[in-house]
């Protein structure tokens, strides 16, 4: 680490697990910016991104976290399967 001894970071690094000590996947954050009309159709897209990801082995059960931005951007944060190709 630069600048830092790496045993200042609790769990030996930033990205090692959870408060628990719990191993974490990696995070995703994507957006998505629908076309003029399209809104709808991109919501219920993404209410069910995850759901396919996890049926096909590659995004974890832990909760996704879906929000709106003032523009109408969708951002997505979710966690890919530590052990899917995507990680």
């Amino acid at each position: 680490m630069v600048g830092a001894a790496a045993d200042a970071w609790p769990l030996g690094g930033p990205s090692v697990g959870n408060a628990k000590g719990v191993a974490m996947g990696r995070v995703a954050i994507a957006c998505y910016k629908p076309k003029p009309g399209q809104e709808e159709a991109l919501r219920a897209l993404v209410a069910e991104h995850v759901t396919t990801l996890r049926s096909i082995g590659l995004a974890t059960d832990r909760s996704p976290i879906t929000m709106q931005a003032k523009d109408g951007t969708i951002i997505e944060v979710f966690e890919w399967a530590k052990d899917s190709l995507a990680y």
